[in-house]
């Protein structure tokens, strides 16, 4: 899907350069806060599930798959902050 955007931005002619800069960078965006539920949900669920199965003690797997999960909402603000160049630039303008 994301190869189709791309490719469709790149024949839009009657966007302007600055729109389709943004379009891109948003699909960007996009990719990465598609990605990350792999890394913050998917993976701590599955590593649960195989301490559940081995019968691993103890609370510290439990509480850092916890951690990871409620990790999951801010981190997809922090990817839209760090990835847009417009937003990164308005959010150093606001901490300065």
């Amino acid at each position: 899907f994301s190869i189709h955007t791309f490719a469709m931005l790149r024949q839009a002619s009657t966007l302007s350069d600055t729109m389709r800069k943004f379009n891109s960078s948003m699909t960007n965006v996009l990719i990465i806060q598609a990605i990350v539920p792999l890394c913050l949900v998917v993976f701590p669920l599955i590593f649960s599930l195989i301490a559940v199965i081995t019968n691993v003690g103890g609370p510290l797997p439990y509480s850092l798959c916890y951690l990871f999960i409620s990790a999951h909402s801010p981190t997809h603000s922090m990817i839209l902050l760090t990835v847009t160049p417009m937003y990164r630039k308005k959010f150093v303008e606001i901490v300065k």
